[in-house]
């Protein structure tokens, strides 16, 4: 008969246990530290975020115009010149290009022409009669013939006549002696928020000028038709007269 296996399972001794219990809070302990450095990490990640977005805002607002910053983002080029706010005294000739660009991504701007109270003339359309005055704020953009480009567009027209008659579907009938110099006009470029107003004149560019030399007097220059006045001859000195032929002395 085979002897009977003892099962019987030896207890673990107290410094055993103890060794135990003492692994058991070591890990513990280094769970936690895991865990405070993750949470720590997190929280570190947050707050850079927030300081980031915070700065970020900051930026946005002191460079955008569009955020009360103080940069322009977005550039107007009417012929040669730029432009970041408004401007007045301009003069726009037929054919001129207006550009319009963004440094912040792709411009995207509407546009109109409005009558500007830059002078003041009596004029008739119809048998209507007005004042230019009359028409300040009156949406003129139908008066002129504008053509989109790569970069912006270009504004042409033939007259002031035509770009009123135009405009107010009209005939209108302006006199010679008005006084059109002024700012009869006001391009407005709005993008977004953002809204620039530039006052110009209109004006046909001259541009051949003929001139007929047989015309033209140089300042200074004499003209060789004019008659010359005579030089005066200095007096020769007087002779006593002799006595005449065939007489004698008494």
């Amino acid at each position: 008969m085979a002897a009977k296996k003892n099962t019987t399972r030896r207890q673990p001794s107290a410094a055993a246990r103890q060794r135990q219990a003492e692994l058991e809070r070591q890990a513990q302990k280094e769970r936690s530290a895991r865990a405070w450095r993750t949470a720590g990490i997190v929280i570190l990640a947050v707050l850079l975020l927030g300081i980031l977005a915070v700065a970020g805002l900051g930026i946005a607002y002191l460079v955008t115009d569009g955020f009360g910053g103080k940069v322009p983002t977005a550039v107007v080029m009417i012929g040669d010149e730029m432009y970041t706010e408004d401007a007045e005294g301009l003069a726009l000739y037929p054919g001129d290009e207006v550009r319009v660009q963004s440094l912040t991504g792709t411009a995207e701007y509407e546009y109109r022409i409005e009558a500007n109270a830059g002078s003041d003339f009596a004029f008739t359309v119809g048998e209507e009669p007005y004042t230019w005055a009359d028409l300040t704020g009156t949406d003129m953009t139908k008066g002129f013939t504008i053509q989109k480009t790569a970069n912006g567009f270009t504004v042409d027209y033939e007259s002031l006549q035509a770009i009123v008659s135009a405009a107010l579907g009209s005939e209108a009938s302006i006199p010679d002696e008005a006084d059109t110099s002024g700012d009869l006009f006001r391009l407005v470029i709005t993008m977004g928020e953002k809204e620039l107003c530039f006052g110009f004149a209109v004006g046909v560019p001259v541009e051949d000028v003929e001139l007929d030399p047989d015309h033209v007097t140089m300042a200074g220059a004499e003209d060789p038709a004019e008659e010359q006045p005579d030089e005066e001859v200095p007096e020769e000195e007087q002779q006593p007269a002799g006595p005449a032929e065939g007489t004698e002395e008494i």
